[in-house]
């Protein structure tokens, strides 16, 4: 028998070329400066920044919904707060995560090369909007869940019920869309777009990347005007809300609520817990004429003291008045 002869394979070894290795780390000390530019003007400019974000998602989700939705959504005191016209009733909660949102595929797109080019600041300036207008549609989009969510609570129905389960299934998945993926999708096209990592350009299909690139730009560019052009005609539709009767705010909810009164009356009562007795009054007294039999004998025993207290706290505030101005005299 003759033996076979053993053939030896070499091993194939994974090479990264150096010209790689050389940019990714430049890549990795330009991000690094970059960051801290980025994380340092963000903490700086934290106030208005947080702020513009409330703004533009009062202002969305205002033309988004009836004019006697929502009254206000601003930053107070490190979270986000919203009122709604009925009651007024207020909520509020907390997004620490939208800062890394904002933050990082910024510091990405601008620790890329090609700082002396057009394109380069335009990419970034598309990636600072993009980044804004994400967190401005997660803050809007957990405000929505959580002003009609509360509502339902009380039996009173604010949304169709296909804009709810849509918000709710939008909010839940909320972290993972903001935190994990619109970073990670981020990064995926700026270093495809920019051939940060190749040591020799790649050729791309211009036609398609030119047309992306417009695209994102014309979107971006629409959605920053009706954020800004809607901010006085939002400002004057609220001035004109805040002028009328309460009657008129809940006019447009009837017809999604048979049972208003009913929900009315919880209003009231959560109101009262809150310590809004103006708003838990106005609550109780349009709950009256709608209800019928014991509810009706309880909401008008309600309306009656919650009215006594008020009456009560004014007489003794004019009193203090009164003794305040005899004694300077």
């Amino acid at each position: 028998m003759t033996e076979s002869k053993k053939k030896t394979i070499a091993p194939q070894i994974f090479a990264v070329s150096p010209d790689v290795l050389r940019s990714l780390a430049w890549f990795l000390l330009r991000l690094a400066v970059s960051g801290a530019v980025v994380t340092y003007t963000i903490w700086f400019c934290q106030a208005p920044l947080e702020h513009l974000i409330a703004r533009g998602a009062r202002n969305w989700l205002a033309l988004a919904s009836s004019p006697y939705y929502l009254q206000t959504l601003e930053h107070i005191d490190g979270a986000y707060a919203f009122t709604s016209w009925l009651g007024p009733l207020r909520g509020g909660f907390k997004l620490p995560s939208l800062l890394f949102t904002f933050g990082f595929p910024i510091a990405y797109a601008f620790a890329l090369r090609g700082i002396s080019t057009l394109r380069y600041w335009l990419r970034g300036t598309v990636v600072v909007l993009v980044s804004y207008f994400v967190c401005v549609f997660s803050v809007a989009i957990v405000s929505d869940a959580r002003l009609t969510a509360t509502f339902l609570q009380l039996e009173i129905t604010l949304q169709p019920e296909w804009r709810y389960e849509a918000t709710h299934f939008v909010q839940y998945y909320l972290w993972m869309l903001t935190v994990r993926l619109y970073p990670l999708l981020s990064v995926i096209i700026l270093a495809v777009v920019s051939d940060q990592f190749r040591s020799t350009p790649r050729d791309h299909p211009l036609r398609a990347v030119r047309t992306f690139n417009m695209a994102a730009t014309v979107l971006v560019c629409a959605s920053l005007l009706v954020t800004v052009g809607s901010n006085s005609t939002i400002n004057a539709r609220i001035e004109r809300v805040e002028n009328e009767p309460f009657a008129n705010r809940l006019a447009p909810f009837e017809k999604q609520n048979p049972d208003l009164g009913m929900g009315l009356s919880e209003l009231g009562k959560f109101l009262e817990k809150q310590r809004d007795l103006k708003g838990a009054h106005k609550a109780y007294r349009a709950a009256v004429p709608r209800l019928k039999g014991r509810p009706r004998k309880l909401a008008r025993r309600s309306r009656d003291r919650i009215h006594q207290v008020i009456k009560d706290d004014l007489l003794k505030k004019a009193d203090v008045r009164r003794a305040r101005q005899a004694a300077a005299k």
